[in-house]
């Protein structure tokens, strides 16, 4: 009887390590296109970072940093195109100074991988609000155009944020909506 409890125990102490390590994992998007690619970001919180694979040939890549390490990387959002495979994401970072949250972005494209250097999409005078963030992608003939759209707050007010993007540009700085 006494075998039984330590094989539960040893169970339950195995379980819970399990279950901490892929709690460090979390707000996964992910998109698929017609070619059976795909692509997966998720928030990294042991690193601070986002994070990204990518499904090509039957298998998944390992896992890279998408966003820049030591900005404290948050909510991951992801369009994704179907028809071309291209996708364009955005997520929050903290500013190092002032702690307010950034919006970042960043562009994947089939073959290439993400942009090299994560695009700053708003100023440093507003933080964004969490899960406020809605992101779309729409193909134009050859071209793939973002839009995001989200709640800052500018110290006084709560404002409507809004930035557009495209593949082949990138990220462009956010505006405000009045």
């Amino acid at each position: 009887m006494n075998h039984m409890r330590y094989v539960y125990l040893f169970f339950i102490c195995l379980s819970v390590s399990l279950n901490a390590k892929q709690e460090m994992r979390t707000h996964s998007k992910i998109g698929m296109d017609l070619l059976s690619r795909g692509v997966v970001i998720f928030e990294d919180t042991f690193a601070g970072v986002i994070s990204s694979s990518v499904y090509s040939g039957g298998t998944w890549s390992t896992s890279s940093a998408i966003s820049t390490a030591g900005l404290d990387s948050s909510y991951p959002y992801l369009a994704f195109d179907v028809t071309s495979g291209y996708a364009m994401a955005v997520w929050l970072s903290s500013d190092t100074t002032t702690g307010a949250s950034l919006l970042y972005g960043s562009i994947y494209t089939p073959g290439t991988g993400w942009s090299p250097t994560p695009f700053k999409i708003t100023n440093n005078n507003v933080s964004v609000i969490p899960d406020s963030i809605d992101l779309s992608i729409t193909q134009l003939g050859t071209s793939n155009i973002g839009s995001a759209t989200w709640r800052q707050f500018n110290g006084a007010n709560v404002e409507i944020g809004v930035a557009t993007g495209s593949i082949a540009n990138g990220w462009g700085t956010g505006s405000t909506i009045n």
